[in-house]
């Protein structure tokens, strides 16, 4: 699901779609709950935890210029 974002939202960025790169955004929110719900980030293992923590950066990296979810509160 990252990747395929990845590549919608570089295209549509070059080409000034920014609802439908939002859209290609939305569409992280289920596969980042079943992530959380599912995966122990902070592995015993190093090289697994290591592995995960990349994955999460990598997701900020593709959402944060777009959308600063660090602004959001409960």
């Amino acid at each position: 699901a990252l990747h395929t974002a990845q590549g919608q939202v570089q295209s549509m960025d070059a080409d000034n779609m920014y609802s439908r790169l939002y859209d290609a955004l939305k569409h992280l929110a289920a596969p980042i709950h079943a992530f959380f719900d599912q995966v122990i980030v902070m592995d015993k293992d190093e090289r697994i935890k290591q592995n995960r923590l990349a994955l999460l950066r990598e997701i900020a990296d593709l959402v944060l210029p777009w959308a600063d979810v660090r602004k959001l509160v409960r």
